[in-house]
């Protein structure tokens, strides 16, 4: 959604926000329960460039690497046994939506196939939108449509 709207639109509804905070997702079998527990050079993956900046600043002994595809076909790819990622970051939202990570209970590990664990803000700062969706509204149309009944 563009930060200011045009004229014509509104803001119509905003829904209740959804866990703006990023989860951790380790490969499945490995012991490993946060960013600061990784091996020195073990592979972080995530597609998202400012992740990728904030870890880097706050776990220098990581390495970083671009996962790119649907969240299936990223887990298939950290929990390849031959593949180079230890594990992946992404946001905790986008795993729930499509039933990856477990409800909302702290920063505790989830019960799951996988490590999974949301992320402390002091681990990874996150930013102030996202986990928000809003909808538009023609205002326009609204006021046609009223008038088409009348």
């Amino acid at each position: 959604m563009p930060t200011r709207l045009p004229d014509s639109c509104d803001l119509a509804a905003i829904p209740l926000r959804d866990d703006p905070r990023d989860a951790l997702i380790v490969k499945a079998g490995l012991p490993y329960t946060s960013l600061e527990t990784l091996p020195e050079g073990a592979v972080v993956g995530t597609s998202s460039v400012r992740r990728s900046a904030q870890l880097r600043r706050l776990y220098p002994h990581l390495r970083f690497a671009n996962l790119r595809g649907n969240v299936e076909t990223r887990l298939a790819k950290v929990d390849n046994p031959e593949g180079e990622y230890t594990c992946m970051v992404m946001s905790a939202a986008g795993l729930e939506r499509v039933g990856q990570l477990g409800a909302p209970a702290g920063d505790e590990l989830l019960p799951g196939l996988h490590q999974d664990r949301r992320l402390h803000v002091d681990e990874l700062p996150r930013l102030l939108g996202p986990a928000l969706v809003g909808a538009d509204a023609d205002l326009a149309g609204h006021d046609r449509r009223r008038r088409a009944r009348a």
